[in-house]
C-alpha cells in the first residue's frame, strides 16, 4: 500500500475567510484575540532572525492525506498517520517558539516595579512596567501586553490571586522602541481592578510574557496591611465559588462607579460578568446598584435585564445570554443563593 501526502503551498480559502487584517496586522477571530505577530523587528541582529526565520506555510487537512488503494485506507490507520503528523508539527512549532522567546529575551529587558512596598487591604496596588531595548536597531513592541491575565500573582499562602479583568478583543498597539533606550507601557496600572487581593500579608508579582511579544519580567513584592475589601471585591468572592467550570468572572474597575442594567437608566453602582464565550452567548450579565435603574424606553437592548431582588443595600440586575439557561440552568438561583438576595 502506497501512501501519499499531499503538502499544500496555496492558501485554504477556509483558513484565509477566517483571518480579519487592521493597520497592517493579521488578527484571529477568537475571543482573546491578539495580532498574530507581535514582535516586529527592523534590522538584521542574530537573534531577531532567529525569531523571524523563513518558512514555509504548511496546510493540514483531512482531505490531504490521500491512501492509493483500493479500500484507501482503513480509518484507524489514516487517523494514526493523521495524529503522528500532526504531533511532529506541534513539536516543531514548540521548538521554534522556545528559541525566539530565548532570542527574545537577549534584546529585550522587561522591569516591573511597585509604586509602593507596602498597601493597604482594600486600597490599590498599582505597578509600572517598562521594557528596556538591548538590540542594535529599532524594534516594535505590544503596548497593549499588560491588557489580559498578564501577571503572576501569588498570595501570602502560595495560592494565585484570582483573575477578575478584563476578557475581550483589543486592537494590538505597536509601540516604536528604539535602539538602548526604553519605554514605558504601564504605569500607575492597578493590579486590584484585575485581581483579588483577599487578605493581608505578602504578594508576590511578575510579569509573564507569554505571547505577547515582551519577555518575562522581575518579581516585586508587595506587603499587605490589614484593612477592609471594597464592598464589590466582597460581592465578587462570594461569586465566585458558584462560577461554573471553564466560565471566568470579571468586574468593573475601581474607577468606574456606575453601572446601566441592559435596557434600563445608568446609575450609582457596580457590573460583573460570569461568562465562558460572551461572543457565543454564554454568559452572565450581573449590575449591583445603590438605587433603582429604571426602564428606558429608548433602549432596544439585544438581552434586558431583570431585576432578582436587594442584597444589604443594592439592588440586583441579572440577564442571562442566549445559551446560558441550557448551560447553567441554576444560574439566577445560585447567584441568589451566595448573595443572599431577598427579593421584593
Amino acid at each position: 500500500m502506497n501512501i501519499r501526502l499531499e503538502n499544500r503551498h496555496e492558501p485554504h480559502p477556509v483558513e484565509r475567510s477566517s483571518i480579519r487584517e487592521a493597520d497592517g496586522v493579521q488578527y484571529c477571530a477568537g475571543t482573546n484575540s491578539r495580532p498574530s505577530g507581535p514582535f516586529h523587528g527592523r534590522g538584521g541582529s542574530d537573534a531577531r532572525r532567529a525569531l523571524h526565520r523563513p518558512c514555509r506555510p504548511l496546510w493540514l487537512s483531512v482531505g490531504s492525506f490521500v491512501a492509493e488503494s483500493e479500500d484507501n485506507m482503513n480509518t484507524p490507520l489514516r487517523m494514526g498517520v493523521i495524529t503522528a503528523v500532526l504531533l511532529v508539527a506541534l513539536l516543531a512549532f514548540a521548538t521554534e517558539e522556545v528559541k525566539g522567546q530565548e532570542a527574545l529575551s537577549k534584546e529585550l529587558l522587561t522591569v516591573l516595579a511597585a509604586e509602593k512596598t507596602a498597601a493597604q487591604l482594600g486600597g490599590p496596588i498599582r505597578i509600572s512596567l517598562s521594557v528596556k531595548s538591548q538590540a542594535e536597531q529599532e524594534v516594535t513592541i505590544d503596548g497593549s501586553a499588560t491588557a489580559f491575565d498578564c501577571f503572576d500573582v501569588t498570595d501570602p499562602d502560595g495560592q494565585p490571586a484570582p483573575y477578575v479583568g478584563f476578557m475581550g478583543q483589543i486592537m494590538f498597539k505597536p509601540v516604536p522602541l528604539q535602539a538602548s533606550s526604553t519605554v514605558t507601557i504601564a504605569e500607575g496600572l492597578d493590579l486590584t481592578d484585575k485581581y483579588i487581593f483577599q487578605k493581608a500579608g505578602r504578594y508576590s508579582i511578575r510579569f509573564k510574557g507569554e505571547r505577547t511579544g515582551v519577555p518575562g519580567s522581575n518579581t516585586v513584592t508587595v506587603d499587605v496591611t490589614p484593612g477592609q475589601l471594597t464592598e464589590l471585591d466582597q460581592l465578587v468572592i462570594q461569586l465566585l465559588p458558584v462560577c461554573p467550570v471553564g466560565w471566568r468572572l470579571t468586574k468593573s474597575g475601581r474607577d468606574q462607579q456606575e453601572a446601566a442594567p441592559f435596557g434600563r437608566s445608568r446609575v450609582a453602582g457596580y457590573a460583573a460578568t460570569i461568562c465562558r464565550n460572551y461572543m457565543s452567548g454564554e454568559a452572565l450579565y450581573v449590575w449591583l446598584t445603590k438605587a433603582e435603574a429604571q426602564i428606558d424606553p429608548d433602549q432596544k437592548p439585544r438581552i434586558k435585564s431583570e431585576y432578582v431582588g436587594r442584597t444589604g443595600g443594592l439592588h440586583v440586575y441579572v440577564a442571562e445570554d442566549s445559551k446560558t439557561p441550557a448551560l447553567w440552568p441554576k444560574a439566577i438561583e445560585d447567584i441568589s443563593r451566595v448573595l443572599q438576595i431577598v427579593k421584593e
